[in-house]
């Protein structure tokens, strides 16, 4: 789970107020000193939490931007999926019975063993994002490439202009998913950080409750006043 989360939450309330009472009690540090808690272990201490903090707050930002890089994909997928099938269903239409051109828009899947019409190759909406471009590439490609065909789509409503602007947005939605997984890495990458820092901490705070209960034994008072039971 990003940023903070419940467990975050616990570990770095305990480790700011054992770091805030411990400090701020002479007789508490008068104990711990001699197991190595000097001026230098509190500050690392105190440097562990503050890195904590700036990797949670890291890992929020690189979330959120993840978020808005998979929704910036998926509305320009939705856009060049529609214009996609608009083209192909015309297509399909104009050159019914026409195997060879429908072959070469990469419409045609396989003989209707009744009617020997072409069966039309569909991509599927949910279905892995390559095979979806490829197929996209292929029909926008023929359809501007061969002039027999680009001559009937002129006529309905596809000039030339047209299939290479929708031509492009497929891939400018190529684009847009290379940054959505760029995104998705950087994340994930901050995760990581989070965590680290995280155990780094936690290692830190373990460390240094064990010497509290070691050193304040029999002082409840104190031993609450770091968090911890007597």
């Amino acid at each position: 789970m990003p940023g903070m989360t419940k467990a975050l939450e616990r570990t770095m309330g305990r480790a700011e107020r054992f770091l805030v009472q411990a400090q701020a009690n002479q007789e508490i540090l008068v104990v711990m000193e001699p197991y190595g808690y000097d001026a230098g272990r509190w500050a690392e201490g105190e440097a562990l939490l503050s890195q904590l903090k700036e990797k949670v707050s890291a890992n929020e930002s690189a979330f959120a931007k993840q978020l808005g890089a998979t929704d910036a994909f998926n509305l320009i997928f939705d856009e060049v999926w529609d214009q996609a099938q608009s083209l192909a269903r015309l297509c399909a239409t104009l050159f019914e019975g026409d195997t060879e051109t429908l072959a070469l828009l990469g419409l045609h899947k396989r003989r209707d063993e009744e009617t020997g019409e072409s069966e039309i190759a569909w991509p599927r909406r949910k279905g892995a994002l390559y095979h979806f471009v490829s197929w996209a590439r292929h029909l926008y490609s023929a359809a501007q490439e061969n002039e027999s065909i680009a001559i009937v789509l002129a006529d309905f409503g596809y000039p030339a202009d047209r299939l290479a602007q929708e031509a492009a947005e497929v891939e400018a939605m190529m684009e847009t998913d290379s940054q959505q997984e760029q995104a998705k890495a950087l994340a994930q990458m901050s995760t990581e950080e989070r965590d680290l820092a995280a155990d780094a901490l936690r290692t830190w705070l373990r460390r240094a409750e064990m010497v509290a209960r070691m050193t304040l034994k029999g002082q409840r008072q104190l031993l609450e006043l770091l968090g911890l039971r007597a």
